[in-house]
């Protein structure tokens, strides 16, 4: 009987002693275990976030980095229609400032700024020059007046004029016409040659005398 005991309490001992190491195995087992799945990157188990793969919700996304380009391609063209600051009236575009002048001049170029020859101006209207130069003094026929009149570098150029002294309407009428002046850088005091109307008309001669027209007409002398 005492010996069933005995037997019966080595055998309960080994048994709680196996029990133990199988215990402590167990739990050996299970760190290792665990320790396997945290450094398992395919490891899908709940509760276990991927912090290779998988980013954080709360954290914003880098933004990308500007197109050089964009602000080239979207920059606005330069107007033409703006104000341009320039030294001149002419915008150099076939435009002009509203209200400028400028000078201008149709003669022919070698007469232009000689002798009586001057420049006239241009006025800018609605952004374009005008047609007509005002004010501009063009070659005239040559005078015997101290004056180069035909532009071309010579003042009196010319040897003799024309002249008549008689009454306006009498030129060139019954005896009546035009003398000559010599021109010699001034006018000369007579005009040779000329004839002008006589004070009376001459009976009988045949000649309109006083150059109104009528020859030998009533009240002749």
């Amino acid at each position: 009987m005492l010996r069933r005991s005995l037997a019966a309490a080595l055998l309960l001992s080994v048994a709680v002693g196996c029990a133990t190491a199988s215990e402590r195995d167990g739990t050996f087992n299970d760190r290792d275990a665990g320790e396997t799945d945290l450094g398992d990157p395919k490891d899908t188990s709940p509760g276990k976030k991927d912090v290779v793969e998988e980013a954080p919700e709360d954290v914003p996304a880098t933004p990308d980095a500007p197109d050089a380009g964009a602000a080239t391609r979207d920059a606005p063209e330069a107007s033409v229609d703006a104000p341009i600051d320039r030294p001149t009236a002419d915008l150099g575009d076939g435009t002009c400032a509203e209200g400028t002048t400028r000078p201008c001049y149709t003669g022919l170029p070698a007469t232009r700024n000689v002798g009586l020859c001057g420049d006239g101006f241009q006025r800018c209207v609605g952004g374009r020059w005008g047609v007509e130069c005002n004010g501009e003094t063009r070659p005239q026929v040559e005078e015997c007046n101290t004056i180069d009149d035909d532009c071309d570098g010579t003042v009196d150029n010319i040897q003799t004029i024309t002249c008549y002294s008689g009454p306006p309407g009498t030129r060139a009428v019954g005896i009546c016409h035009e003398g000559m002046r010599r021109c010699d850088g001034a006018m000369a005091p007579r005009c040779i040659g000329q004839v002008v109307p006589e004070t009376r008309e001459v009976c009988a001669n045949g000649r309109d005398d006083n150059c109104n027209g009528m020859t030998d007409e009533a009240g002749c002398l």
